[in-house]
């Protein structure tokens, strides 16, 4: 489903996420460019929560800071179907952050991450006993 740019704001997260949870057919959700910073964000919690058929997840520019990125992150760490988050200008490898994945080594030195990228990041490799 793209719904990119279409001046979404938290009360739209909301909304959204109660339709989402029913449907077991979405695969992937754009949600970038709109405007549902941390708590349109912590609203999908309840969807990515039970979802078993999405794989992946963008929310660029969505004034998501730390604390709705480490919320989403660490309302999903059990979901094993979903393949990539994105949180600003890179598609996070979610199950490789997680230590699920079949990448050995992930280079991230060049991606300029900010904030927001460490915070998640920081609370996927958390538990990933093969991170070093």
């Amino acid at each position: 489903l793209d719904f990119s740019g279409l001046g979404l704001t938290s009360h739209h997260g909301q909304a959204l996420a109660e339709l989402l949870l029913s449907n077991d057919t979405v695969t992937h959700l754009d949600l970038s460019n709109n405007d549902l910073g941390d708590p349109g964000a912590i609203s999908l919690i309840r969807f990515l929560k039970f979802t078993t058929s999405l794989k992946s997840l963008c929310l660029r520019d969505n004034c998501v800071g730390v604390a709705g990125a480490v919320s989403l992150v660490e309302s999903i760490a059990d979901n094993n179907s979903l393949v990539s988050l994105t949180l600003n200008d890179w598609d996070m490898p979610f199950q490789e952050l997680l230590g699920r994945g079949e990448e050995n080594v992930l280079d991230m030195s060049t991606l300029g991450l900010g904030q927001v990228d460490a915070a998640a990041i920081s609370k996927l490799i958390e538990g990933n006993m093969r991170a070093t």
